[in-house]
């Protein structure tokens, strides 16, 4: 069994534009981290930087069906075992709340969000 984090970090960046105006914009990175219950050995990690664009959400994924979680004393490698259901469980609820922060972000920047789940859409 396995657990998904999920750590949100906001950032707001400063831009002049042609008119030599400020303006503030926002991102926001989502770095997710799912861990064994039972051994608390790190499985897979995920990140994702949202920029309220309306652009459908890239994860980049971390990690794979067999992670190396340590080492033992002779030096050979540790391995825990995610399963392909477990993996695939946590990056469809890592994605899910990614796209839901998109979202809300691009609805801020006064983009149609429904734009956000279709890949191509925000360049319309």
């Amino acid at each position: 069994m396995s657990k998904l984090l999920i750590n949100k970090s906001v950032e707001e960046h400063q831009e002049l534009d042609s008119n030599n105006q400020v303006t503030i914009k926002k991102s926001v990175t989502l770095d997710g981290t799912v861990i064994d219950e039972q051994t608390g050995d790190t499985l897979m990690n995920m990140r994702t930087t949202l920029l309220g664009d309306g652009a459908t959400p890239q994860t980049l994924v971390y990690g794979s069906e067999d992670s190396i979680v340590g080492f033992n004393d002779d030096g050979t490698v540790r391995i825990a075992s995610a399963t392909k259901e477990e993996r695939d469980k946590n990056l469809v609820k890592f994605r899910a709340r990614a796209i839901k922060e998109q979202k809300e972000l691009s609805k801020e920047n006064g983009i149609d969000p429904s734009v956000v789940n279709n890949y191509g859409d925000e360049l319309k």
